[in-house]
């Protein structure tokens, strides 16, 4: 990779506040300071059940019209499949709902590699980050069907890789986990977060701000986060500090404070888990690398040829 890549932490900040500002701009979104009103609102929601309509009955098809009523004609032309991911993820609650269809889609234009200062490297970084399995997923679902997003604190190198390569990684790892996956819309995603070897190296707080922010700006309803293996200073102290500031997210969590699978395997099945956490799941890393980076590219196109009117494209 290119040398230069590397930016001083000052001017990855600046890239940070440029992408937030001109997302901000043009939804009039809340800062990235306030990231946490977002997500105790729209991911970590009071309200904890999934939603009571079903998928495919013919009340979601007449919510699904009335939210697109709401919407730009422009708009209206995205992927039934994408609209449909926004009104679950929102609870059928169509503003809400028809909000975030312009909000992620102004989020996928934002951070298309095509409109990266060079695509190129742009989308190399992030087919690096996925190949590391910094966020990944498997394919594997708790015993509710909610899909399991894994991520690996460990693997992330502030030095490798800016706050906004990080949010692509993301935007596109949770898109691909709610991708044809009804339940995990109206259900939420399972984060499973593996803090084995997790250091102060691997800490970047531009990038958590951005990622907090971006977080909420997504129609993904976070059902249970389970923290694995984390070292004493952030199991004991870190954590719960962090819940203390979360109210509506500390009944989410679990904390497995061992190494050993088995007490991994009282919170997710093992049949969900690869083999590196004690599981029987088969999993090919680089194809799924491809496949979401490509997948993601789409939705980008998608929502570049909708936030410009060109729906032909």
């Amino acid at each position: 990779m290119d040398p230069s890549y590397f930016t001083p932490r000052a001017a990855r900040i600046s890239n940070w506040l440029e992408l937030a500002n001109e997302f901000r701009k043009t939804l009039g979104t809340p800062t990235p300071d306030s990231g946490e009103d977002v997500l105790e609102e729209h991911v970590f929601s009071s309200d904890p059940a999934p939603a009571s309509i079903p998928a495919g009955s013919e009340e979601e098809t007449a919510l699904l019209a009335r939210m697109d009523a709401l919407l730009r004609p422009a708009l209206r032309a995205m992927p039934d499949a994408f609209r449909l991911m926004c009104l679950r993820g929102r609870k059928y609650r169509v503003e809400r709902a028809a909000a975030a269809v312009r909000q992620l889609t102004e989020l996928l234009r934002v951070l298309d590699t095509a409109a990266a200062p060079d695509p190129a490297r742009a989308e190399a970084q992030l087919l690096e980050q996925m190949r590391a399995g910094k966020i990944e997923i498997s394919g594997g679902a708790d015993d509710d069907g909610r899909a399991i997003v894994t991520v690996r604190l460990r693997a992330n190198d502030p030095t490798r890789s800016a706050p906004a390569d990080y949010a692509r990684l993301l935007v596109y790892s949770v898109l691909w986990a709610l991708r044809d996956n009804p339940e995990a819309q109206r259900q939420g995603v399972v984060f499973f977060v593996d803090a084995t070897d997790v250091s102060l190296r691997n800490s970047d707080p531009p990038t958590s701000k951005l990622t907090k922010w971006v977080a909420g700006q997504l129609p993904v309803r976070v059902a249970q986060i389970v923290v694995y293996n984390a070292p004493f200073a952030f199991g004991s102290v870190m954590a719960p500090l962090a819940l203390a500031a979360m109210p509506a997210l500390r009944r989410r969590v679990k904390l497995v404070n061992s190494a050993e699978h088995a007490a991994l395997h009282a919170a997710l099945p093992s049949l969900a888990l690869t083999a590196e956490h004690g599981g029987k799941l088969d999993f090919d890393r680089e194809a799924w690398a491809i496949a979401a980076l490509q997948y993601g590219q789409s939705q980008s196109r998608a929502a570049v040829a909708a936030c410009f009117g060109l729906t032909d494209l």
